[in-house]
């Protein structure tokens, strides 16, 4: 995909990590939706985009205490701003 290319080229962006982890969330590719998004969490951890993607992975896991928690960092995330 673009995204992996965009990867090999640059293996830091966070941005491309969360979006390539929703395209695999919209494919119902969970589990590498879920190695993506916490990739772009550990290159960012103020990233709340991906924690908000993380969330919507947790659901569709049926983990709602883990999508919580991850929606509770995305109000702090967003009221630091």
């Amino acid at each position: 995909t673009d995204y992996s290319r965009a990867l090999e080229i640059n293996p830091n962006m966070e941005m491309v990590y969360n979006n390539r982890g929703y395209a695999y969330l919209l494919n119902g590719q969970y589990q590498a939706a879920l190695e993506d998004v916490n990739k772009a969490i550990q290159l960012n951890p103020q990233y709340a985009r991906a924690y908000q993607t993380r969330a919507a992975v947790y659901q569709q896991l049926g983990q709602p205490a883990k999508m919580q928690a991850d929606l509770q960092m995305v109000q702090q995330l967003q009221q630091g701003r």
